[in-house]
Parts: C-alpha cells; sequence; structure tokens
C-alpha cells in the first residue's frame, strides 16, 4: 500500500499534469491565432518559426516544441479551421429536412469562412478537392465524410438530382470557396447573410435541385 505522503502527492502530480496540458493548449491556440494574423499582413505564408514565436508573444522553443516547421503549423492551422467548421455541422439536428439541414450548413460555412478567408486564401493546396480525397488527404476526407451524406439526403427526398455524392460534394465545396466569399465580400460588398442566401441557391442549382 502507497504511504500517506505518496497518496498525498498524486492529487499534486494531476493537477500539474492537467496544468501543464492547460498550458501547452492555451499556446498553441495563441500561434494557431498568430498564423492568421501573418497570412493577412504579409499576404503569403512566407515566415519562420521564430517570427510565428515573436507574433504570438511566446518563446521560439515553445514554437519549436508544437511544430517541427512553419509547414506542419500552418497545416494545423488549416485543419483547425476545417474541424471547427465540420463539428458544427455535424452539430444541425437531424429533426429538420434534408433541404433545411442543406441550408443550416451553406450558412454555418459562410459565416465561418467570413472569419478566415482573408488568410485561408494563401494556403491551399495546389491539388484538386478529388485528387486530394482519392489521395486520402485527412482534412479533404473530413469534409467530404461530413458533406456527402447531407447530398445523398438530398437525393434520396428527391431534392437534387441523384449524382455521384463526390460530385456532389466537389460542386459545393467549390461554390463555397473561401476565394469566392472573400470575392463577394470585398468585390459586391455583400452580408454573410446575403452571400450565404445566394451560393446555396446556386449550390442547390448546380446540384440539380427540383422545386416544388
Amino acid at each position: 500500500m502507497a504511504s500517506p505522503e505518496r497518496r498525498a502527492g498524486k492529487p499534486h502530480e494531476g493537477a500539474a499534469r492537467r496544468q501543464t496540458r492547460s498550458d501547452y493548449l492555451l499556446s498553441r491556440d495563441v500561434m494557431l491565432k498568430a498564423i492568421e494574423r501573418l497570412l493577412v499582413d504579409r499576404k503569403d505564408a512566407r515566415f519562420s518559426l521564430a517570427q510565428l514565436a515573436k507574433e504570438a508573444g511566446v518563446s521560439t522553443a515553445t514554437a519549436y516544441r508544437h511544430f517541427s516547421d512553419v509547414r506542419q503549423a500552418i497545416e494545423a492551422y488549416y485543419e483547425n479551421l476545417v474541424d471547427e467548421l465540420m463539428v458544427e455541422i455535424v452539430a444541425i439536428p437531424r429533426d429538420v429536412s434534408p433541404i433545411e439541414r442543406f441550408e443550416k450548413a451553406c450558412r454555418i460555412w459562410v459565416r465561418h469562412a467570413s472569419r478566415w478567408s482573408r488568410a485561408a486564401v494563401y494556403i491551399r493546396s495546389p491539388d484538386g478537392f478529388l485528387a486530394r480525397l482519392k489521395g486520402g488527404d485527412p482534412m479533404v476526407t473530413r469534409i467530404y465524410d461530413v458533406l456527402a451524406p447531407l447530398t445523398l439526403a438530398l437525393m434520396d427526398t428527391g431534392d437534387i438530382a441523384t449524382q455521384r455524392p463526390e460530385f456532389a460534394v466537389l460542386v459545393w465545396e467549390t461554390l463555397f470557396d473561401e476565394r469566392v466569399i472573400l470575392d463577394l465580400m470585398d468585390g459586391m460588398h455583400w452580408s454573410t447573410e446575403r452571400i450565404a442566401a445566394e451560393l446555396t441557391q446556386s449550390a442547390l442549382c448546380a446540384l440539380g435541385h427540383r422545386a416544388d
């Protein structure tokens, strides 16, 4: 049996580990936000981990504890954006019709992208969506796994034409590209509500929406 001293020490050790984990997550969040600022300010992804650390207000050693290089840091930033978006779309209640779920997903998408599109436009992959999906890209696979069921549900109810889900998701993802959303914000001066409404209708039309 452990001594009283060791038993008394365990809660303290557990609290220390939790604090260390909390500090780690906090510094990571600070750096992800700093990546966004650097991308917007520099209008490209050419910066060093030392510059990222300075922007985030952490030590260079801390930056290297999180990321081996800038590419990994940017991938983590983009993965975080995608994850936040997909989590909210997955959380859409299932007690609404497929068309309502699609519309809600579109509004969520535009709301998220309107916040980070100015940064994300500088870190897009040169490879196409379908090529990355076929290659097993984790982020693209995550997007597809969330969006494909929504398009299949629309096909099942006859709201859109029957088609390959890969094509349906490609059309949806292309119309809601952050560059499109940024262009509409800056070039047309549309509100996020109007952007969501217009792109939703465009996506439905492109997918063969069968209006009553």
